[in-house]
């Protein structure tokens, strides 16, 4: 359901730079993986021969085109979401013989659909501008079909070998590419994807999205609708109205003291990233059919199977992650 393709092994979605939280949806396992400890000097190269580039969208968007950045999306711009997706080789049965390493797709499999896929999508396509014309001042996003980048990278482990990993989850920035707005805004890319291509002929895609686009839901979606892409099922996304309220009468009071979720940070001119002044802890929660059919019923008060097939397991976890942090 948070795959893109049919073929999907494991997910981790998570918003950065606040704790990751990895959701891990696959079959139970009867008996624990053995776990394999990765010596020191291997740690920094478990994954090399990194390549970039970018892809545009395959139709011109217009000339002077401009997207004004609201106030939510202003207050998130220090923020960015990291999704990593895992996907194993359909071609093999797992085997290191002589055919193990043939991937099930290529890099020119991958990219050849992002054309058609980025007209939809073309504000991740621009670059943002601190003032314009159409915005004078404030904040905008450029819509000059700048693109996205792609970053192609391989691996020397294969795909279990990487989850079987000790303490893997330290390891998965290598298949993420970092990626942050400026110091030369003109020129940041709004989103990264990195494809990582594993020994056994499996890979990886690491998406880095920067919150001002939207929030992890829109992610989602996004990457949802690539993989539709991909296997030629070509839809429009699905988008929110936006609807424009009318200014209250009454506005709201200053809260008598400010709520522990929120924090003043310094000015960060034109690099839009948080400052790395603080510990950030990973934990990794695998869920199981099972204990995905008692969550959709404890939010729903129904069976999973029971359920609209519009009500995915991603809300269903999200909803009950904000619910705890609200108390």
């Amino acid at each position: 359901e948070l795959s893109p393709w049919s073929n999907w092994s494991k997910v981790v979605l998570a918003p950065a730079p606040v704790p990751v939280i990895g959701l891990s949806l696959s079959k139970p396992q009867t008996t624990a993986p053995q776990k394999y400890i990765v010596p020191k000097i291997e740690e920094e190269i478990l994954v090399f021969d990194k390549r970039l580039s970018s892809v545009v969208p395959g139709k011109i968007t217009g000339e002077n085109k401009t997207y004004e950045l609201k106030g939510i999306d202003l207050a998130m711009k220090l923020h960015y979401i990291k999704g990593l997706y895992f996907f194993t080789n359909t071609l093999t049965s797992g085997s290191e013989g002589e055919n193990a390493t043939s991937s099930f797709i290529n890099i020119q499999e991958i990219k050849k659909p992002m054309f058609d896929w980025l007209i939809s999508y073309f504000k991740a396509s621009g670059r943002i501008r601190l003032s314009s014309l159409e915005t004078g001042d404030r904040p905008s996003i450029k819509l000059n079909d700048a693109g996205i980048r792609i970053v192609e990278a391989r691996s020397s482990k294969s795909i279990d070998e990487w989850l079987t990993m000790e303490n893997f989850p330290a390891f998965n920035h290598q298949l993420v590419y970092h990626n942050v707005l400026g110091p030369d805004l003109a020129f940041s890319p709004l989103i990264c994807i990195q494809v990582t291509w594993f020994k056994c002929g499996g890979i990886s895609m690491g998406l880095s999205w920067a919150h001002v686009l939207g929030d992890g839901l829109s992610a989602s979606e996004f990457m949802n609708m690539l993989g539709q892409y991909i296997q030629g099922h070509l839809q429009k996304p699905e988008t929110l109205v936006h609807v424009d309220h009318p200014q209250s009468n009454y506005p709201p009071s200053d809260p008598a003291q400010e709520p522990i979720t929120v924090k003043r940070v310094n000015p960060v001119d034109n690099h839009w990233a948080l400052p790395t002044n603080c510990k950030i802890g990973t934990h990794i929660f695998h869920l199981t059919s099972q204990q995905l059919s008692k969550l959709h019923s404890a939010v729903h008060n129904s069976e999973r199977n029971e359920i609209s097939t519009t009500i995915q397991s991603f809300e269903v976890i999200t909803a009950i992650i904000w619910k705890s942090i609200a108390k």
